[in-house]
C-alpha cells in the first residue's frame, strides 16, 4: 500500500512538471506604434494581441484609452481637440503584459495660425482723414511694427484695428512705409506686410467727353487725328460715344499710343453696337466697380425706351485715383437723337441712377445729350440740384467754340450738345472745347469737351 502511494505521488509530480514545461511563453503584439490626429481630435482603434492580461496607461490627460476585450480592435484611443495654435503635442501610451511592455506614440497637429488682412495696401488722403482701420482675421496674439508717423489707436475687441497718422509737414507731399503685422509668439513665424501711403495732394484730373463718330468708312483716316487730340491734351479719363469695339476702342487702347483701357458694353448687349465707353489711364486709375444701364422702361437689359430711335446706354464706373487715393464715380451717356420723351425720361433716369449708385460721392456725368442748354432735358438735370454744368463753373473763361457738334463744317459753332456735369465736391479750373483740325482735317463730327477738375 505504501508503495502504491509513492508511485501515485511520483506520477503527479511528473505530470505537473510536464505541464509547466509545455506552457506557451508570454507575447505582446501591437498593430501600430504611432498614431497622428488632426487638431480637432477624434478616436482611433488598434489591435493588441497577448496571451496574458495587459494594462494600458496614457501619459496625457487629453489622450484616454478604453479596452474592449470582445472587439478585434480592442483598444480605443480618444484624443480631445488641440486648441493650441502653432504647437504640436505628443503623448505616450504604455501597454504592459507580465514583464513585457510596448509603447504607442500619439501625435496631434496644432491649430494652424491664421493671419489675414482685408487690405493689400492702405492709401489715404489726409485732406479727408488722418485715421484708417484694418480688418484682421487671426487666432494669434498680435504685435505691430509701424512707421514712426503712425500710431495704433485701438481694437474693437474683434477684427477692427484703428490707426492714426500724423499730418504731413508740407502741403502737396506724400510719404510711404510698411505696417508689419505679426504674431507676438516668437515661435509662430506668421506675418503680413501692408504698404501704407499718405498724401495731402488734391485730385486734379483732365476729364473729357468725346463723340468719336461711328462712321467706320472714315475711321482709318481719322483715328490718328483723334489719338493726337487725346495725347496732345493729355486726357486722364474721358467718356466716349458712338465708338465700336472693332474699330474705335481697340485702336485707342491697343495701338501703342499710351496706356489706356476702357470699361463699358455695347448698347445692343455684350460687344454689339455702339459703346458709351469710359476710357482711362491704367497707370493713374483703378476701377473699383463698373456697370451699365439702358435709357428705357427696362434699364437692366438692352432695350429701346419711350419714343427713341435706338437703344441708348449709360456706362458707369467707380474709380480710385492712384496718385491721391481719391475715389469718384464716372457716368457716361448717349441720349437719343430723335425722341423728345426719351430725352426727358433719360435725364430723369440718369439722375435717379446716379443718386442710387454714387450717393454723396464725387461724380462726373459726361455725354452727348443731343440737347441744347435751354432744352427741357438739360434744364431737368440742372434744376434737380445734383449736377452742375462745368461750363458755368470754370474759374477762367471757357475757351474754344460754344458749340460742340461741328457736323464736319466750320459754319456750325452754336450747337452745344456735349457736356461734362459734376457734383458739388468738384471744382472746375478750366473748361474748353477743342477745335483742333490737324492737317486741316476733322477728327470727328463733334469736338471734345475738356475740363480740368479738382477735388
Amino acid at each position: 500500500m505504501k508503495l502504491k502511494w509513492v508511485l501515485l505521488i511520483t506520477l503527479l509530480i511528473i505530470s505537473f512538471s510536464c505541464k509547466e514545461d509545455s506552457e506557451e511563453p508570454a507575447y505582446l503584439d501591437i498593430s501600430s506604434n504611432e498614431l497622428i490626429f488632426l487638431p480637432e481630435g477624434g478616436q482611433e482603434y488598434i489591435a493588441i494581441k497577448s496571451n496574458r492580461d495587459f494594462s494600458v496607461e496614457s501619459s496625457a490627460t487629453w489622450c484616454t484609452t478604453e479596452i474592449n476585450s470582445s472587439s478585434e480592435n480592442n483598444l480605443k484611443i480618444s484624443v480631445t481637440a488641440n486648441e493650441t495654435v502653432g504647437e504640436k503635442r505628443t503623448a505616450e501610451i504604455t501597454i504592459t503584459s507580465d514583464n513585457i511592455s510596448d509603447k504607442i506614440v500619439i501625435g496631434q497637429f496644432a491649430v494652424e495660425p491664421v493671419l489675414e488682412v482685408n487690405s493689400d495696401e492702405v492709401f489715404f488722403n489726409e485732406k479727408e482723414t488722418l485715421e484708417f482701420a484694418l480688418e484682421i482675421t487671426t487666432n494669434v496674439s498680435l504685435e505691430f511694427e509701424l512707421p514712426e508717423w503712425i500710431i495704433q489707436q485701438g481694437n474693437d475687441g474683434q477684427k477692427t484695428y484703428s490707426f492714426k497718422a500724423e499730418a504731413l509737414p508740407e502741403v502737396g507731399t506724400s510719404r510711404s512705409g510698411n505696417i508689419i503685422i505679426k504674431s507676438a509668439n516668437q515661435n509662430i513665424s506668421k506675418q503680413v506686410v501692408v504698404p501704407v501711403r499718405q498724401t495731402n495732394k488734391d485730385c486734379v484730373l483732365r476729364v473729357a467727353s468725346y463723340n468719336l463718330w461711328v462712321n467706320e468708312a472714315s475711321w482709318p483716316t481719322r483715328k490718328d487725328l483723334v489719338k493726337y487730340l487725346i495725347h496732345n491734351y493729355d486726357f486722364d479719363i474721358f467718356g466716349t460715344q458712338e465708338g465700336t469695339l472693332k474699330n474705335h476702342l481697340t485702336d485707342i487702347t491697343e495701338s501703342g499710343y499710351g496706356d489706356y483701357a476702357y470699361i463699358g458694353e455695347g448698347r445692343d448687349g455684350g460687344q454689339d453696337g455702339e459703346y458709351s465707353a469710359i476710357i482711362y489711364k491704367v497707370d493713374r486709375f483703378e476701377p473699383l466697380q463698373t456697370g451699365n444701364f439702358w435709357f428705357s422702361e427696362t434699364p437692366d437689359i438692352p432695350s429701346i425706351g419711350w419714343d427713341a430711335a435706338y437703344n441708348r446706354i449709360c456706362s458707369w464706373g467707380k474709380f480710385r485715383d492712384i496718385e491721391t487715393g481719391c475715389e469718384f464715380y464716372f457716368f457716361n451717356s448717349h441720349f437719343d437723337n430723335e425722341g423728345s420723351t426719351a430725352k426727358l425720361e433719360s435725364a430723369k433716369l440718369l439722375l435717379s441712377k446716379m443718386k442710387l449708385i454714387a450717393g454723396d460721392s464725387p461724380a462726373f456725368s459726361t455725354g452727348d445729350f443731343n440737347s441744347k442748354p435751354t432744352t427741357t432735358p438739360i434744364q431737368t438735370i440742372l434744376n434737380d440740384g445734383l449736377l452742375s454744368d462745368s461750363y458755368d463753373l470754370s474759374e477762367i473763361a471757357p475757351y474754344g467754340s460754344f458749340g460742340t457738334f461741328n457736323g464736319q463744317s466750320e459754319d456750325v459753332s452754336t450747337k452745344r450738345i456735349d457736356y461734362v456735369f459734376v457734383t458739388s465736391q468738384i471744382k472746375i479750373k478750366e473748361y474748353g472745347v477743342l477745335n483742333d483740325r490737324p492737317n486741316g482735317q476733322f477728327p470727328s463730327d463733334h469736338d471734345p469737351v475738356l475740363i480740368i477738375a479738382e477735388f
